[in-house]
């Protein structure tokens, strides 16, 4: 499923600019409350930029300063009334390499607001924009409730400057027919996609990496500090660790679904682990069985060894698990596209005991491929923990 094709985002919609409510142009900013990545820390901005196109349609961009995802560049446009991207999440509601026609539709303009949806009834897929005077709201909805993105953008300036238009738009580079791509190749890929000039370089980040005894750490979200830690015995052992930092010892829950059709929960293999108020340790292995609702307790997976502590602020959960167990074993080293799909989540507490119903995570979750073998296939280097 596409993770970020609404951060790292260039949309051109090439439609009559009379229904494109022109007082949208300009630069503004905003910092996301929910992503597929989890939500963000109040430094990843993203400067958000609306500009007409010399052939009387639109553009919208991000030039994002933080590192949110490196080389994560999408590119929308619509021609003869059909939505096509570009970029390196090219498995889009599609099986075709790109272009992909997404079958967006324009829906309603109104004075204040523009709304596109996969289909009239807007059921499946939504993407509101909202403005009032000088804020604007943007909201992508996927298979309602729940939301892909959310942001409160403040305008920054009215600069309505006329982008020329890329007559080579259609053009867009395919990727490799063997739809296997490294993150590398990825960049390369962008590069070609239409006004790909538009997208920043992301700055690096020394994340401290505080489990030594783990092969491979990295943190997959900044505003929880969400971080992963595993070392893989081949051919058949994994040995896991997820940290985030804990106000109490049994203030937070943490989990990790393996195997997720994200936005879904449904079929994930769940790993959830937390203190109780009387020091209960709980290490859990569920499921879930909706496509949005709370997991249930499951026996797809034997998690072994497991331990759940809560050390100078951190919560952490470690337990060992098979490979080949449970609704969806993990390959050690999966091909590129799909890949292997994780969900993460942290919810607060205090459960009572290791059987009753976790709260709701709200935001605070999000969704990665993984590589346990080659993680530098999925994983860009500055999501990397150091080791301090």
């Amino acid at each position: 499923m596409f993770i970020t094709a609404f951060i790292g985002l260039v949309l051109i919609l090439c439609v009559n600019s009379q229904t494109w409510p022109k007082y949208l142009y300009g630069d503004w900013e905003g910092t996301p409350r929910a992503t597929p990545l989890g939500p963000l820390v109040s430094d990843q901005v993203i400067p958000w930029k609306i500009r007409p196109l010399s052939n009387g349609g639109f553009i919208m961009w991000d030039n994002m300063t933080s590192n949110i995802i490196t080389g994560s560049s999408q590119q929308f446009w619509q021609l003869s009334n059909t939505l096509f991207y570009c970029g390196w999440l090219y498995n889009f509601f599609s099986s075709e390499v790109a272009p992909i026609k997404v079958f967006f539709q324009l829906v309603q303009t109104t004075p204040t607001s523009i709304r596109w949806c996969d289909s009239p009834s807007c059921n499946g897929f939504s993407w509101d924009i909202t403005v009032m005077e000088d804020t604007l709201e943007l909201l992508v909805l996927l298979s309602p409730p729940v939301q892909h993105l959310s942001v409160t953008f403040k305008r920054v300036s009215y600069d309505s400057t006329v982008i020329p238009y890329n007559s080579s738009v259609p053009d867009c580079i395919p990727p490799p027919s063997s739809h296997s791509l490294s993150v590398n190749s990825a960049k390369q890929l962008v590069k070609k996609c239409p006004y790909s000039e538009f997208i920043s370089k992301q700055k690096p980040e020394i994340i401290p990496y505080h489990l030594k005894d783990y092969e491979h750490c990295y943190q997959l979200n900044d505003f929880v500090e969400y971080k992963l830690y595993w070392t893989l015995t081949l051919p058949n052992k994994l040995s896991v660790a997820i940290s985030t930092p804990s106000s109490l010892e049994s203030a937070t829950w943490i989990g990790i679904g393996f195997g997720s059709a994200f936005p879904g929960m449904n079929t994930s293999d769940i790993a959830l682990g937390y203190i109780t108020p009387t020091g209960t340790q709980c290490s859990r292995s569920m499921t879930a069985l909706e496509y949005v609702g709370a997991p249930v307790d499951s026996s797809n997976v034997v998690l072994s060894n497991a331990v759940v502590s809560y050390t100078d602020g951190i919560l952490t959960y470690e337990f060992e698990r098979n490979l080949d167990s449970g609704l969806n074993p993990i390959p050690s080293d999966p091909p590129q596209q799909p890949g292997y799909s994780i969900i993460w989540a942290v919810g607060t507490g205090p459960l009572s005991d290791c059987t009753v119903t976790p709260t709701y995570h709200m935001n605070t979750r999000g969704y990665r491929t993984i590589n346990v073998q080659y993680p530098e296939k999925v994983f860009d280097s500055y999501r990397l923990c150091k080791k301090i």
